[in-house]
């Protein structure tokens, strides 16, 4: 059974009395059953009533996270997909490649890092959504080998920031400094992975002493190579540091940092949130409300959260939701002017779009597929610092 090839079963003869294997929707994408309740009478009345006179069944195609990556890929220009991505992979080998040359008078590396930075701020300024959905799709775990990890991170925080730069309208030298910076902050970590090799609860605090001093390694490590000016090697050595001053390595309040130190901090705990190094990451909306929460305690700058909810929206695009009639979509472009309200592709049917600043429809909550990698963040756990991996 296919696609091309499907059963279509009436109404009237549905195989009463057994128990559904997956949920049932309709043509609309409204789900009609759940997956393992029964087939009775009640259910058939309820299909005769609304005018349902078949059902057709497919063979099961794309599992729905797949489902919802293809929608997302397929929503924007693909020349403008396939160009970003593959600036994010150029990114991973040139990243490698300087950490390699650090010894060498070979500044190659480092050029070829500026131009990716130069093609990230070109694609945020054309195409924003189209840039946010190759964060999201690069969010999700691929490989658990550290240097890969880091790199992949590296990467998207680069591209975030940058992103979130451009929406501020920063001048273009700052928004390739900032994106500089994101690209290069965990050159020290890259060279010294045996902090992740120890289990976590083992770590003294000596380890996470040294830990928490990265940042100024990193800078070091890359002071006085050509292509990279102060503000990058400041930006680095600041990336972690909080807004209330509880950050490292100098505890210095945001007052004190560069302004796009602010940018990169709260960039790069959200995507420590949705896709760790260690452990499982947490649905993005919910980590922005989580940041949001924190903001309010002062963690972050309320501003610069504020720019994070007006590129990603509170339901950051890739985000699987489930809609109030419970049909399931993807978000696939936020609306600056309501973050609640983005744009969605619903994933059965016909993939309609729905703006739901204008449709009847709004979203009731973030879905989680069965083969998902992601956990919700109940509110038992909002007061831990869960975006810190110096733990």
């Amino acid at each position: 059974m296919n696609d091309s090839k499907p059963w279509l079963i009436p109404t009237s003869d549905l195989p009463l009395g057994i128990s559904l294997q997956f949920d049932l929707f309709g043509a609309d994408g409204q789900l009609l059953q759940r997956a393992g309740e029964v087939l009775d009478e009640r259910f058939q009345r309820r299909l005769r009533d609304m005018g349902v006179e078949s059902i057709r069944l497919c063979e099961a195609g794309e599992s729905d996270s797949q489902k919802s990556d293809t929608i997302l890929r397929t929503s924007f220009p693909q020349v403008t997909i396939q160009r970003l991505q593959s600036t994010i992979d150029n990114i991973r080998s040139s990243l490698s490649g300087l950490l390699k040359s650090l010894h060498e008078p070979n500044a190659t590396h480092v050029e070829n890092l500026r131009t990716s930075v130069g093609e990230f701020v070109s694609q945020a300024k054309k195409d924003t959504g189209a840039s946010l959905a190759v964060v999201a799709l690069n969010s999700k775990p691929v490989s658990r080998r550290l240097a890969e990890h880091l790199a992949n991170h590296s990467a998207n925080l680069s591209l975030l920031s940058v992103v979130m730069s451009v929406a501020q309208r920063d001048e273009p030298m700052k928004t390739q400094h900032i994106g500089m910076a994101a690209l290069l902050h965990d050159s020290w970590l890259l060279n010294n992975p045996e902090w992740f090799e120890s289990i976590l609860d083992s770590r003294d605090e000596a380890a996470r002493k040294r830990y928490r001093w990265h940042p100024i390694e990193s800078s070091d490590l890359l002071n006085g190579l050509t292509g990279v000016p102060d503000a990058v090697l400041q930006m680095i050595s600041e990336v972690h540091e909080q807004a209330d001053g509880t950050g490292y390595p100098r505890a210095i309040p945001m007052d004190r940092v560069h302004p796009g130190s602010k940018i990169l901090n709260l960039a790069d705990a959200y995507l420590n949130l949705v896709n760790p190094i260690e452990g499982i990451g947490f649905v993005s909306a919910d980590a922005i409300a989580y940041l949001c929460f924190h903001a309010n305690k002062g963690k972050f700058c309320v501003d610069t959260v504020r720019l994070l909810t007006k590129c990603l929206s509170m339901y950051p695009v890739g985000t699987t939701v489930e809609l109030d009639d419970q049909s399931k979509a993807v978000v696939t472009k936020g609306n600056t002017q309501a973050p609640l309200s983005p744009i969605v592709r619903l994933l059965h049917g016909d993939n309609d779009e729905l703006d739901l600043r204008t449709s009847d429809r709004f979203i009731a909550s973030p879905w989680l597929s069965a083969e998902e990698k992601s956990e919700r963040l109940v509110k038992s756990r909002f007061l831990e610092l869960l975006w810190r991996i110096d733990r």
